[in-house]
């Protein structure tokens, strides 16, 4: 797994190589968390956060589809 994954783990608090569940799960827990629906007082943060966390954890699944064999 390259290095220049391991800020994408971070977006999602993971250590870094964690397995695909293992971020399916972070992901829904955090986006549960920031959604703007939920953080109304802080809608510009929360959507940025969002977007921060879907791009992770679409970076991370790209990556293991690409190399799981």
């Amino acid at each position: 797994m390259p290095q220049s994954l391991e800020p994408f783990y971070d977006e999602l608090e993971l250590v870094f190589g964690a397995e695909m569940d293992e971020c399916k799960t972070a992901r829904n827990t955090l986006l549960k968390k920031y959604h703007p629906d939920k953080n109304a007082s802080n809608t510009p943060f929360a959507t940025r956060k969002t977007i921060k966390i879907k791009d992770a954890y679409d970076r991370i699944m790209a990556w293991w589809k690409e190399n799981q064999k």
